[in-house]
C-alpha cells in the first residue's frame, strides 16, 4: 500500500466511523416483493415497454436519414454535431416555450455550465441554500465566486431574498454595464420535496431588475403542460419574460432517460456554445440518446403520459392520507411535501441506515439520506412515489414497515 493509499484510506475510516461511508450497491432485482421507492423514475418511464417500444421505433427510422453513428466522435463544435441535434434542439425550445435550447450531457454538467460562465465578475450570484450541488460547483467556478460576489439566502425564504435583492441590486434596468444579479433556485427541491415560490421571487426579481435562473431536475416531466416544468405550469415563462433568464430541464428523472436542456435566449444559447466549458470540451452524445430523448417529449404529449402524471400525484394524496392515519409515525417526522418527493426523519445517520436496511430486508426499497447530506439532527429516508407503485403496494409501505423503524435503537 502507498502513502497515497494510507492517506486515503484515514479519510474513508473517518466517514466509516460516523456513518457517512458511500458504497456502490446492486438491487437485488430477483428479491421477493421488491417495490422501488426510491428512484426518481417519477412516471416509469424509465422501465416503460409503450416508451421502450417508441424508442425503437424512432431508432430505426432515423438510422437512415441521419447517418448514424455508434459514437458521436468529438465534441459538438469538431465532429460531434448532427442536423438531428439542431432539429431537437428547436423542438425541444418550442416544448419548453423558450426562444431556443441547447443540449448537455446531463443535468450536473448543465448546471455547472450555466453556473461557471453565465455571471461575470463584477455580477452577484443569490442561490437557494438548498440549491444541487451541481450549482454550488458551476458557482465556485465563476468569476463572481472569485470576487466573493456570491450569497446564499434561507431556504424559500422570501423576505431574506428581498434583503438581499435590495442590498445588491441596481434597480435602474438601463445600463447593460451595470452589474447584474443573479437568483438561483430550484422549482422543486430534491431532499425536502417542496417548491420554490416562483411567482413571488420572480416578481421580486422583476422589481429588482434581478434575473431568475430555474433548474427544473425534478419538476420537469412531472409538473406542467406536458410535463415542461413548474416554471410554465404557472405561466411564468410568459408573465415574467425578461426577469426569467434561464431554465435547466434535465431528462435522468421523470424523463426517464439521460441528458438535460439550457432554455433561454438565443444571445444565452449562443454564449454558451463559446463559454461553457461543460459544453464545449466533452463529447456529445451518441444518436441512441438523442432519439431517447426525442421520443420521452413525443411521448410525453400523449394522453398515456398525462393519465401517468394525474396517477402519481393521486397516489402521493392517497400516501399522505394513509401515513398520517398511523400513529407511530409522528407528525413532525414528516416532510411537508405535496410532491413525489415524501420522506420520514429518523436523526442520527446509524439510526437511519439501520432503519432502511430493515425495510429494504422486506422488500420496499428506499434510501437512507444521511448528514451532511441534509442537516445533522434531519436525517431521513427519502420516498419517492411513482405512477407505477400501486395502492397496495402504498398500503405495505405504511402499514407493513413502519413498525420495523420507529424504534430509536
Amino acid at each position: 500500500m502507498t502513502r497515497v493509499d494510507e492517506k486515503l484510506g484515514r479519510a474513508l475510516a473517518r466517514r466509516r466511523t460516523v456513518g457517512t461511508l458511500r458504497t456502490l450497491q446492486v438491487p437485488d432485482e430477483g428479491a421477493p416483493l421488491a417495490v422501488d421507492f426510491y428512484s426518481n423514475d417519477y412516471l416509469g418511464f424509465a422501465r416503460s415497454q409503450p416508451l421502450k417500444e417508441l424508442v425503437k421505433k424512432r431508432q430505426d427510422e432515423l438510422q437512415g436519414q441521419h447517418m448514424a453513428t455508434l459514437g458521436a466522435t468529438g465534441s459538438r463544435l469538431i465532429s460531434g454535431n448532427s442536423r438531428l441535434f439542431m432539429e431537437t434542439e428547436k423542438s425541444l425550445a418550442t416544448f419548453y416555450n423558450s426562444e431556443a435550447a441547447l443540449l448537455f450531457n446531463s443535468g450536473y454538467a448543465a448546471n455547472v455550465g450555466v453556473m461557471s460562465c453565465v455571471p461575470q465578475a463584477e455580477d452577484v450570484i443569490l442561490y437557494d441554500e438548498l440549491v444541487h450541488n451541481s450549482c454550488h460547483e458551476g458557482i465556485r467556478l465563476s468569476r463572481a465566486y472569485a470576487n466573493d460576489r456570491s450569497f446564499s439566502f434561507r431556504h424559500n425564504d422570501l423576505e431574506d431574498l428581498e434583503r438581499k435583492l435590495q442590498n445588491y441590486s441596481s434597480s435602474n434596468g438601463v445600463d447593460a454595464l451595470q452589474p447584474c444579479v443573479y437568483v438561483v433556485v430550484e422549482s422543486l427541491y430534491s431532499m425536502d420535496g417542496d417548491f420554490a415560490p416562483l411567482d413571488a421571487m420572480a416578481a421580486l426579481c422583476e422589481k429588482t431588475d434581478a434575473f431568475l435562473i430555474v433548474d427544473e431536475a425534478h419538476s420537469t416531466g412531472v409538473y406542467g403542460p406536458q410535463g415542461s416544468g413548474a416554471v410554465r405550469e404557472l405561466g411564468l415563462e410568459k408573465k415574467y419574460k425578461n426577469a426569467i433568464v434561464c431554465r435547466v430541464h434535465t431528462f435522468g428523472k421523470a424523463m426517464g432517460c439521460h441528458g438535460a436542456v439550457v432554455c433561454g435566449s438565443q444571445v444565452l444559447i449562443d454564449y454558451l456554445v463559446n463559454y461553457a466549458r461543460s459544453f464545449i470540451y466533452t463529447t456529445a452524445f451518441p444518436f441512441d440518446q438523442l432519439v431517447s430523448v426525442i421520443s420521452v417529449h413525443q411521448f410525453c404529449a400523449t394522453s398515456a403520459a398525462e393519465i401517468l402524471r394525474s396517477h402519481v400525484i393521486e397516489l402521493v394524496q392517497y400516501f399522505k392520507r394513509k401515513i398520517s392515519h398511523t400513529p407511530s409515525i409522528p407528525c413532525k417526522a414528516l416532510l411537508a411535501s405535496d410532491s413525489p418527493i415524501q420522506g420520514v426523519v429518523f436523526e442520527g445517520n446509524h439510526r437511519v441506515l439501520r432503519a432502511s436496511q430493515q425495510m429494504n430486508a422486506m422488500g420496499i426499497r428506499v434510501i437512507p439520506i444521511r448528514s451532511p447530506t441534509v442537516p445533522k439532527g434531519a436525517e431521513r429516508f427519502r420516498i419517492v412515489i411513482h405512477a407505477d407503485n400501486t395502492r397496495d403496494e402504498v398500503d405495505r409501505l405504511v402499514e407493513r414497515s413502519w413498525c420495523h423503524v420507529r424504534s430509536p435503537s
